[in-house]
């Protein structure tokens, strides 16, 4: 069956649509609550974001010590909402976490290298080297071979090798300021 096109309304029809039709709507504004949208962060309240965010406080508890500074039915001010702590603090959340880390690794390198008044500490340098330089006290089977092979040798060597470094540089640390 062909398509039929629809003719054009009568003039006087279109008359009467029109005269029917309601008037547009009005256009709709957006009206924000009062408060919403106002917070502006002070610079106390950003270092004690950093600070709380650097011992590993939970991001709803720090939302309990910071005010929204927005009206409410009570008295007391509420507390910002954690969409808003990630909004307006997302570099003092970042930052506190890093120095942390920072003074925590500057605080094991110490340990672990040593300074003029204090060795390193073995153990430290032998977690280090484990985690950051991938060695292993596995042993390294290879299979279809006896276990006391080269392959096994060769892994126990190394980390004996270096067990012997770290206690000759602990030895070296102590001769230079003349103890014993």
């Amino acid at each position: 069956m062909p398509k039929v096109k629809p003719s054009p309304p009568s003039p006087k029809r279109a008359g009467k649509a029109k005269a029917l039709a309601l008037p547009a709507p009005a256009k709709r504004t957006r009206r924000r609550p009062p408060g919403i949208g106002t917070y502006k962060p002070t610079e106390q309240e950003r270092t004690l974001v950093e600070r709380m965010a650097s011992i590993g406080v939970p991001r709803p508890d720090m939302c309990l010590l910071l005010p929204s500074r927005q009206k409410s039915k009570n008295s007391e001010m509420p507390n910002i909402s954690i969409n808003t702590l990630l909004k307006y603090y997302p570099e003092e959340l970042l930052k506190g976490k890093i120095k942390t880390h920072v003074q925590v690794l500057n605080s094991f390198y110490k340990n672990c290298v040593g300074t003029d008044e204090t060795p390193g500490n073995v153990t430290a340098q032998i977690w280090y080297t484990k985690t950051q330089l991938g060695w292993r006290e596995t042993l390294a089977l290879v299979p279809g071979q006896p276990a006391d092979t080269p392959a096994e040798i060769e892994v126990t060597g190394q980390l004996e090798a270096a067990r012997r470094v770290a206690f000759t540089l602990a030895l070296g640390a102590r001769a230079a300021k003349g103890e014993k």
